[in-house]
């Protein structure tokens, strides 16, 4: 089974996952959590992003710096390219994934691939050019849908922070997370995918925990054989506990 966390930046996506790969453990069910390639970046260059907040000077102002200055940063720091190349962080994330799929019984998608079309369609959207790259939406759907949801049952989990803001590691400000989550959410909508929403909270990872193992259980007791594909609407409306949905 595949449980992917969506959510804007900062929303907890990292603590749940790891919150529910935690309670899974300790409950014998043995789980992977996927990391988000996007956040080693971001690591990297977190150093240069707090100083240029500080500053009030934006990645994409970097042009404006001499040559050398350019060549002295780029060797220490990760280019804003890279943070919005959805191809590569595409391609990374489905290998990262690749690596755990049917080893484990739950793989746990803290950045699911859905998320490169949200990311790709805000940057497309901050850069005002005023369409979407269609051909690009069809190959992502293409390759998680088929390539993954043909051959594995996969629950959404859309995750709305209740906690403040923490700008470390990120390459977005609350208010570029705040444009990210709403372009996601006009996302799931347009590819009709209705996640679960679940408010953070301090005991989110039992409530994580239940969902799942609910999900595994009424999946095991299916007799009319292999449940695939996205099951959240049918495990928000046929578990015991209803569960609220995006739309």
């Amino acid at each position: 089974m595949i449980v992917n966390f969506f959510g804007g930046p900062g929303d907890g996506k990292s603590l749940s996952s790891d919150g529910l790969g935690y309670q899974l453990g300790v409950r014998q069910i043995r789980s992977a959590k996927v990391p988000e390639y996007v956040k080693t970046l971001a690591w990297q260059a977190t150093p240069l992003i707090e100083a240029l907040g500080q500053s009030g000077i934006e990645l994409d102002d970097l042009a404006v710096l001499k040559p050398a200055a350019l060549q002295k940063i780029r060797r220490h720091f990760v280019s804003s390219h890279e943070f919005r190349d959805q191809n590569l962080i595409f391609a990374k994330q489905k290998e990262l994934l690749d690596a755990v799929v049917g080893k484990v019984s739950v793989a746990i998608m803290e950045c699911p691939l859905l998320m490169c079309l949200a990311y790709n369609r805000a940057h497309d959207a901050q850069n005002s050019s005023g369409h979407y790259d269609t051909s690009w939406a069809d190959m992502v759907l293409k390759q998680e849908m088929v390539t993954y949801e043909s051959k594995l049952p996969v629950v959404n989990i859309l995750l709305r922070r209740t906690h403040p803001f923490q700008q470390g590691g990120r390459v977005h400000n609350e208010a570029q997370s705040a444009h990210v989550r709403r372009v996601l959410e006009e996302t799931l909508r347009d590819v009709g995918r209705n996640p679960i929403v679940i408010d953070t909270h301090i005991d989110i990872d039992r409530e994580l925990c239940g969902i799942v193992t609910d999900a595994l259980a009424m999946v095991a007791s299916e007799r009319d054989g292999v449940i695939r594909g996205d099951i959240t609407d049918w495990l928000a409306q046929n578990r015991a506990v209803k569960l609220r949905q995006l739309f």
